[in-house]
């Protein structure tokens, strides 16, 4: 009989699970960006035309976080989980906030937001390799 390891005893993670809980924690985050973001606005400490600006930046920024959250606990590819994490946060924060507008046009536009997610997501976790 083959004694067991810790290693093999172990509970193996479930990176679907991971990949969820990330992108929950990043849709929190850019809703309370938005949120922190339309306060700005309506007291005039921004102006209107940073829109656009300012949008792209919280997603691009949940996408990465999306992606570093999704890898904390994964050993093997890396890059592919946290390009997943951005990709999906991006895709999931497009029908949240259409679903609060109350409106869904969907475009070409959300593939090049997909991608730049999902981009944000694998820099993000390149660069946290990098700097271990």
């Amino acid at each position: 009989m083959a004694m067991r390891t810790a290693r093999t005893t172990e509970k193996r993670i479930s990176m679907t699970a991971e990949l969820i809980k990330a992108v929950i924690i990043s849709l929190i985050v850019s809703f309370i960006l938005v949120v922190l973001y339309a306060v700005a606005l309506k007291e005039e400490l921004l102006a209107t035309t940073t829109m656009t600006l300012f949008t792209t930046v919280i997603k691009v920024i949940c996408a990465a976080l999306a992606g570093l959250l999704t890898v904390r606990r994964c050993r093997r590819r890396l890059w592919l989980y946290g390009a997943a994490g951005g990709g999906l946060f991006t895709l999931l924060s497009f029908g949240v906030f259409s679903a609060v507008a109350g409106s869904l046009c969907v475009s070409i536009a959300l593939l090049s937001d997909i991608g730049m997610g999902g981009l944000a997501g694998l820099l993000s976790v390149m660069i946290m390799q990098m700097l271990k």
